[in-house]
């Protein structure tokens, strides 16, 4: 069986996410001191999303595990999740905007920058790298 060394990279950058995504949901519910919440921001816009986190590592996780398998419908999927990673990184960076908090800290700037940055910079990749169809 013969993997692409694009498809390695991209299921090993898929598998990095899942695992982002949960440290980020287990530090804001079993540490919630350390996420400074102000007027509520946080609270109001997290408490909704593990459902859809959910869903979206279990997709993340079988498209990786399908393109290191070489399963066509893999590369389906993992352009879906490409699609989400840039909605998530674009859509992340203007919902501050709508609230009065911006960002708490430098941390917090340099923190969500890189999350968004990550985002859409893995979502086109993926989308630039599986476009093309294997014959």
């Amino acid at each position: 069986m013969n993997i692409r060394k694009e498809h390695k990279l991209i299921a090993a950058m898929q598998f990095i996410t899942v695992a982002g995504v949960i440290v980020c949901w287990l530090a804001f519910y079993l540490f919630p001191e350390t996420i400074q919440i102000s007027s509520g921001y946080h609270f109001q816009f997290d408490t909704p999303f593990p459902p859809l986190d959910v869903m979206f590592c279990a997709g993340l996780c079988l498209s990786g595990m399908a393109l290191l398998k070489n399963l066509k419908w893999g590369r389906f999927l993992s352009l879906t999740c490409g699609l989400y990673l840039i909605y998530l990184g674009v859509i992340d960076v203007g919902i501050p905007f709508e609230q009065t908090v911006v960002a708490v800290s430098i941390i917090d700037i340099v923190s969500n920058g890189f999350v968004n940055l990550w985002c859409v910079v893995l979502g086109l990749y993926i989308i630039l790298k599986l476009k093309k169809r294997e014959i």
